[in-house]
């Protein structure tokens, strides 16, 4: 514990230390919010584009591959679609 004469709090050296970054930078100002801004735009558009193929992208109708040997090898598509592809009702 300290006498109290002189000795600077832990913390005091960061604060200080902050405060000259912050003097030669400046504060947050008109060009921080450009960058934040235009920033803030390119990432919109690279989102908007990454996420568009959800929306875009016709619905393709897949299934698992029909079994070449076994039970089922010899279902029609239509039959085997019915038994592979899960329905809401089977949930």
């Amino acid at each position: 514990m300290g006498s109290g004469g002189g000795e600077a709090p832990a913390g005091a050296d960061a604060a200080v230390h902050e405060d000259a970054i912050a003097s030669v930078i400046g504060d947050f100002g008109r060009w921080q919010l450009r960058v934040a801004l235009l920033s803030s735009l390119c990432a919109v558009f690279t989102a908007w584009s990454t996420l568009s193929i959800a929306f875009l992208a016709p619905k393709v109708d897949h299934w698992c591959a029909k079994p070449d040997q076994g039970p089922h090898a010899g279902l029609s598509d239509a039959e085997w679609k019915q038994l592979a592809i899960p329905t809401a009702e089977s949930e």
